[in-house]
């Protein structure tokens, strides 16, 4: 069998607001295999950019970030920030704006 590119497992991201806690992505699943293409879609603020963000490390140090994430077998979730900036660019990245894409290579 072969590695998934990408695995995301039980993802729940909540972030702080003067009203309290925010509860942005709750139990997230998804694999994407080789070759395959992942789109991802939904109304606004259904948590699109902010699940982005986390599967990048590019939250801010307020966020709870819970779960798995494994960009070829290494988990995302956890390394330092030094380590994560080493992967972005070379093995992944993100589109911002009007073209917000996630790109696996």
């Amino acid at each position: 069998m072969t590695l998934p590119v990408l695995e995301v497992t039980d993802l729940s991201v909540d972030l702080r607001s003067t009203a309290g806690p925010v509860h942005a992505v709750r139990g997230l699943d998804l694999t994407v295999a080789r070759g395959e293409v992942l789109g991802v879609v939904g109304e606004s603020g259904s948590g699109k950019t902010v699940t982005m963000l986390a599967l990048l490390g590019l939250l801010a140090d307020g966020a709870d970030v819970r779960g798995s994430v494994r960009l070829n077998g290494q988990e995302l979730l956890g390394p330092p920030r030094s380590q994560l900036r080493l992967l972005r660019g070379a093995k992944v990245g993100m589109i911002f704006q009007d073209r917000r894409r996630l790109s696996i290579r």
